[in-house]
C-alpha cells in the first residue's frame, strides 16, 4: 500500500508539472503556432527529468546513510577485535597466575611437610637423650604445639590459595562472558 501510494504521488508530481509547463506554454505562445504533441514532448521530458534528480536526490541521501551506517558498523568491529584481544590477554594473565599460585602452594606444602618430618625426628632425639619424664612430656608438648601451628598455617595458606583460586576462576569467566558478549 504504501509503495503504491508512493508511485501514485510521484505520478501525481509529474502530472501536475508538465500541466504547469503546458499552461506557461500556452500563455506565452500564440495558440495557433504550437505544435501540441511537440508541446507535450517537451512538457514531459521536463517533468521526468525533474523526477529523475528528485529520485537522484534521493538515492544519494540513502547512499550517504548506508555509507555512514557501514563506516560506523566497521568501527564498531574494530573495537570488539580490540577488545576481544585485551580479554584474551587478561584470561591468559589470570590463568598464568593461577597456575603460578598453585606452584607455590605444592611447593610451601613440600616445606612444610619437610619441616615436620623434621621435628618429628629431632623430637625423638630429644626424647632419647632427655631422662626426666616431666621434661619429655613438657617438650613433646612444645613440640606439638609447634606442629598443630604449622598444621594452622598450612591450612590458613591452602584456604588462601583456593580463594585466589575462584577469584581467578571468576576472572576467567567474567572475561570469557564479556568476550562471548562482545561477538
Amino acid at each position: 500500500v504504501t509503495a503504491e501510494r508512493v508511485m501514485l504521488r510521484k505520478q501525481l508530481k509529474g502530472k501536475e508539472m508538465e500541466m504547469k509547463d503546458l499552461l506557461e506554454l500556452v500563455k506565452q505562445s500564440n495558440l495557433n503556432t504550437i505544435d501540441i504533441a511537440k508541446l507535450s514532448d517537451v512538457s514531459r521530458a521536463k517533468a521526468e527529468a525533474s523526477q529523475l534528480m528528485e529520485e537522484r536526490d534521493e538515492l544519494m541521501s540513502r547512499l550517504n546513510e548506508v555509507e555512514g551506517a557501514h563506516q560506523l558498523l566497521e568501527e564498531h568491529v574494530k573495537l570488539i577485535n580490540e577488545e576481544v584481544a585485551s580479554l584474551s590477554q587478561q584470561c591468559k594473565i589470570a590463568q598464568k597466575e593461577k597456575r603460578d599460585a598453585e606452584t607455590r602452594l605444592e611447593v610451601l606444602l613440600n616445606f612444610f611437610k619437610e619441616k615436620e618430618a623434621e621435628r618429628q625426628r629431632d623430637e625423638a632425639v630429644w626424647l632419647e637423650k632427655q631422662g626426666e619424664v616431666s621434661t619429655t612430656i613438657e617438650r613433646l608438648q612444645t613440640m606439638q604445639s609447634e606442629i598443630q601451628s604449622y598444621k594452622q598455617q598450612i591450612e590458613s595458606l591452602k584456604r588462601e590459595i583456593v580463594d585466589q583460586e575462584k577469584e581467578y576462576k571468576g576472572q576467567i569467566t567474567t572475561l570469557e562472558a564479556k568476550a562471548h558478549e562482545q561477538w
